[in-house]
């Protein structure tokens, strides 16, 4: 079974009801500095005014279940896990989606053999499909997978979403950030 896991750390020290106050109290709160009161002196440009941290929030509908079991337990912890998003066959199915793809993408690499997701040595190419940029390892994204969970997503937004922010009006850009790390090795143990 999948859980789909949100959190918000700051919200995790507030008591059941601050968040939204300070979210009103500090929307119209600036930053801008002093104005200086020598004379010569430009004043700095106003910055803008202070965003609240947890914009998000004011969208969460009131009017679902799911949206206020979801309000709340953010408020009260910081955090909200919602189980059974999906059953055991769909994370199967989801799952298999995603190795048939490391599979084509990368033939040499075999989901039952993990001595394929690794280089043989040092200085042997990398079998496990990825950029080869340091600063975008993203397999999903390099290799043009982000229509890859299509279905999923739209699942997720049925389920979650949906009554989440009370709307179907809803948009998912087709390169959602994912990226699929390959299996870590098991540490020997001993010595």
């Amino acid at each position: 079974m999948a859980s789909l896991v949100s959190s918000t750390a700051p919200a995790a020290s507030k008591k059941k009801g601050e968040l939204n106050e300070q979210h009103q109290s500090t929307a119209g709160a600036s930053t801008a500095p002093a104005a200086s009161k020598k004379k010569g002196k430009k004043k700095p440009p106003p910055l803008r005014p202070a965003r609240p941290h947890n914009l998000l929030l004011s969208y969460i509908s009131t009017d679902t279940d799911l949206g206020r079991k979801v309000l709340e337990a953010i408020e009260d912890q910081g955090y909200v896990v919602l189980p059974s998003v999906l059953g055991g066959e769909e994370c199967d199915e989801e799952l298999d989606r995603l190795w048939d793809f490391v599979e084509k993408t990368s033939p040499s690499v075999k989901r039952g053999q993990p001595d394929t997701h690794y280089p043989d040595g040092p200085g042997a190419p990398d079998p496990w499909p990825h950029s080869g940029w340091g600063n975008l390892p993203d397999m999903c994204q390099s290799y043009s997978g982000g229509w890859l969970f299509s279905n999923l997503r739209e699942k997720l937004a049925a389920r979650v979403f949906e009554p989440l922010y009370g709307t179907r009006q809803l948009h998912s850009s087709k390169e959602v950030r994912r990226a699929l790390v390959r299996p870590s090795k098991a540490r020997e143990r001993g010595g």
